[in-house]
């Protein structure tokens, strides 16, 4: 198994790189869509004050569709290989890049506590070139397992103190995870997203996506971030028939990264209309203000 030797520049190189481009119930509940946008209807300038941020957002939305495609290949990989958590409790998996490529050769690892250490306990490389969502390049048990490397080590601490970060509330439902070392204006921290995830055929979570900013130090929360206000889901979203996906009740004043990563993961338009009442579109070309609702004023007044 070869092991990988990837400094920290590296990884900040990745969110380096996305910079210069660029409290819900517990049940689920089926969200009302939004009012389709033609496609050909007229795009509005972006706001001022969010022209930065959308643009950050779309290009994180790609980043956090590139560490979950590694996520998904290599938990895959390296149980074929026999990999099985002896204690699920203490062990998470990290995605790191191996270069500051944004679309190269990626390393997932699942990290375990023994002995007081952490340790690498299986690893898989993934090489996002590659069609489709990547292709294996290697994946195996570690035996005997080699101690996790600083940023391994930070990343998992990260993970840590976001899943008990004060006033997080998971919704009644499955969560992946994505861990992003963060670096802008010279200042670095780790921004941890949790995605609500469903394994029923059809069925889109369009809400209970939350993101925890953990400071550089791995442990201290700056802030708890729900991108919507519910637990939301799309019962019909994935249906071959479906041609976007919509809905209403997005907690904040532009999109996220969040819908970006669904607009990518399930290859259609995003619709969602913002709690200012402005429509915005999502799809590859970006994030677009197709119309600034009956709250204009209001939302520009606060």
């Amino acid at each position: 198994m070869n092991l990988y030797s990837i400094s920290r520049a590296a990884v900040l190189g990745v969110t380096l790189a996305i910079v210069a481009c660029a409290q819900g119930p517990s049940k689920s509940q089926t969200i009302a869509p939004a009012k389709a946008a033609e496609p050909e209807e007229k795009e509005l300038p972006i706001p001022q004050e969010f022209k930065d941020s959308t643009r950050k957002e779309f290009a994180l939305g790609g980043l956090i569709k590139t560490y979950d495609d590694v996520a998904w290949l290599g938990t895959d990989a390296v149980m074929a290989a026999g990999f099985k958590p002896q204690d699920p409790s203490t062990t998470v998996y990290v995605v790191e890049p191996t270069t500051n490529d944004l679309n190269g050769i990626f390393q997932f690892a699942f990290i375990t506590e023994a002995g007081g250490k952490l340790r690498v306990a299986a690893m898989a490389h993934i090489d996002h070139h590659a069609s489709g969502m990547g292709k294996v390049i290697d994946a195996g048990v570690m035996n005997p397992a080699p101690e996790a490397s600083y940023e391994d080590a930070r990343m998992s601490a990260a993970l840590k103190a976001a899943e008990q970060a004060p006033g997080l509330k998971f919704c009644n439902a499955t969560y992946n995870h994505v861990v992003l070392p963060y670096l802008e204006d010279g200042k670095s921290e780790y921004r941890v997203y949790f995605l609500m995830s469903s394994s029923t055929k059809g069925v889109v979570p369009v809400g209970g996506h939350i993101l925890v900013r953990v400071a550089d130090d791995a442990k201290t929360i700056l802030e708890v971030k729900p991108l919507a206000k519910s637990c939301g889901i799309d019962p019909g979203a994935d249906d071959p028939r479906a041609v976007a996906i919509e809905f209403t009740n997005l907690a904040l004043d532009s999109p996220s990264a969040a819908q970006v990563f669904l607009m990518l993961r399930y290859e259609k338009p995003v619709y969602v209309i913002t709690k200012n009442g402005f429509l915005w579109g999502i799809d590859s070309r970006g994030i677009r203000l197709l119309n600034e609702g009956e709250d204009k004023d209001k939302s520009h007044a606060n």
